[in-house]
């Protein structure tokens, strides 16, 4: 059973909290005044949650109540913009208001009022009105709970302090000491020392984000576009997503998306002739939050558009930066960004817009990559920057394999080996060179033909291949099989055949073995060694006699 917020005021003195000696930036909560509401003990802000947006809650975000009389000198709260939509009075009265579940008779819970010079708490019989430790439905506790009542200008600055807090979070978890008006983005903006490396995850689907719908007595929509996104109109609902194999170190987040509260002209209202930020909609990523743009934010000057997904696509995609919110966030060793878009209740009207995000990783660190080419005179490669290809050195792809089992390669004719490229590497005498540079990858290993190149140490997948000199076949790519998988160094790659490859061998030599096509067939699987002799018109022979043969892929002088 729901119980009615009643809230009965038992104001301080005027003296207390008035004029200029108010130690706290708050305002004095009076029958008509609109305010957002903190909770200063879990650094919350009161929200509206459950299907029918009734229930109270916090959010990392605030929205707008007003205070309204009721009788015997209590008072209610009301959720600004249903305040400006409804104008029947008999409508406008019926569930409009906050309620707790505290499975009480559905009478006025009537509360007192006290307060001091960091805010107020709100008592009734069945105790305080507290907030979660987190985002969630608030409940009724023995213990005191503050509550501080914000105008716009209040709430602009508690939510400035709010970004400054989490971003000193980032920056100290990167080893970094912002200065007292020092903000994160002017830091890893000075492109001398940083490095910047972005990403677009594409447009969203529900396919590549969880998407979890609430019940609305609307029934509401849940859509996707294949050009816009997902969107959730007359319900409430979040997205969500883990991106895994990242680097550690600073990311921002650019979220895509709006959130209008109910019908366009009282949010137009709201937000242009009284100049409030209203959204319950807000995005998390690593745990750090920012409130997703209104829809009067960057609404036209009639309050009619955007009304459509493609009119709000035309807006953040544009040149203003409109409908887009960022925020900062860490990546730990665990290479996870988890992401979530949440959407608050429902109102008839309420729609929510997301068009996807880009991360940014930030890095003052610039990349190594080693190439090294010992007496063997083969070697794999890789670097996440462009790399200038040594004196001596052929870089080569390796884009298949031909009929006969033989590696196909490209050679690389530029002179460089662009960031992110696998290659097999060749030289006649030593190499061992150290490059240098700001890094591009933003993925732990690349694909480029049938090579895949790491970027940390990494064991060869099960019938992958990797390149080793063994005394049985010598040097070549060998297929690795359950039980023994090889590590493969960073900056380095292995190869993966096509699956269904008719070509597929245990061996594959990196120099072709001459004219004839015989060295993609040696030791077994089981690593047994079998001699397999050919003459060189690619003959099997069975018993050799003198002469020069090839013998499990190496030329012989018997």
């Amino acid at each position: 059973m729901r119980k009615n917020l009643l809230f009965s005021f038992f104001m301080l003195l005027a003296g207390l909290i008035a004029g200029g000696g108010s130690a706290s930036a708050q305002q004095t909560p009076a029958d008509g005044g609109v305010y957002y509401i903190y909770n200063v003990e879990s650094g919350q802000f009161l929200s509206h949650g459950n299907d029918w947006g009734t229930r109270v809650c916090t959010a990392p975000v605030g929205i707008l109540w007003q205070v309204v009389a009721a009788e015997g000198g209590t008072y209610k709260l009301k959720t600004y913009e249903i305040i400006c939509e409804v104008t029947d009075p008999a409508i406008w009265a019926m569930g409009k208001n906050c309620y707790a579940d505290n499975n009480e008779p559905d009478n006025h819970a009537i509360f007192t009022f006290t307060g001091n010079s960091d805010g107020y708490t709100l008592v009734t019989a069945d105790g305080n009105l507290s907030a979660p430790a987190t985002a969630g439905d608030c409940s009724f506790s023995t213990a005191a709970s503050t509550w501080q009542f914000l105008d716009k200008d209040d709430f602009a600055t508690k939510m400035a302090a709010i970004k400054s807090a989490q971003e000193k979070n980032v920056a100290t978890a990167a080893g970094i000491t912002l200065g007292e008006s020092q903000t994160l983005a002017q830091v890893v903006g000075d492109e001398s020392n940083w490095h910047a490396v972005k990403t677009s995850d594409g447009i969203p689907t529900k396919a590549s984000w969880n998407a979890e719908k609430g019940n609305s007595p609307a029934g509401g929509e849940s859509n996707e576009g294949a050009d816009y996104g997902c969107e959730f109109y007359n319900t409430r609902g979040s997205y969500s997503k883990t991106i895994t194999g990242l680097k550690k170190g600073i990311y921002k987040v650019t979220f895509k998306g709006l959130k209008r509260m109910t019908g366009n002209a009282p949010c137009f209202k709201i937000g242009k002739t009284d100049g409030y930020t209203n959204s319950d909609a807000y995005f998390t990523a690593n745990g750090n939050s920012v409130q997703i743009k209104d829809w009067a934010s960057s609404c036209d000057e009639t309050g009619g558009e955007p009304n459509s997904p493609a009119a709000a696509k035309a807006i953040w995609d544009g040149t203003t930066g409109g409908y887009n919110s960022e925020v900062f966030c860490y990546v730990g060793d665990d290479g996870k960004l988890e992401m979530k878009a949440t959407s608050g209740a429902f109102w008839w009207g309420c729609w929510f817009l997301f068009g996807g995000v880009d991360y940014t990783y930030y890095t003052n660190q610039k990349d190594e990559a080693t190439m090294a080419i010992g007496s063997a005179k083969w070697a794999t490669f890789i670097a996440p920057f462009d790399v200038n290809i040594p004196a001596g050195v052929t870089a080569n792809k390796v884009t298949g394999t031909d009929t006969n089992g033989k590696l196909v390669y490209e050679e690389i004719t530029t002179g460089v080996i662009p960031a992110n490229t696998p290659v097999v590497v060749n030289s006649e005498t030593a190499v061992s060179e150290k490059f240098e540079d700001w890094g591009t990858a933003t993925e732990p290993s690349y694909t480029v033909g049938l090579l895949t190149g790491v970027y940390a140490e990494t064991s060869a997948p099960v019938a992958s291949y990797v390149l080793q000199d063994q005394a049985s076949n010598g040097l070549g790519f060998y297929k690795v099989v359950s039980g023994k998988q090889p590590k493969v160094a960073a900056n380095h790659a292995y190869m993966t055949l096509p699956s269904g490859s008719m070509s597929a061998r245990s061996f594959y030599s990196v120099d072709g073995g001459g004219t004839t096509v015989i060295d993609g067939i040696q030791a077994s699987e089981t690593g047994a060694e079998k001699e397999v002799i050919y003459d060189l018109s690619g003959r099997r022979v069975s018993n050799a006699g003198k002469g020069i043969y090839i013998v499990n892929g190496r030329k012989i002088v018997k």
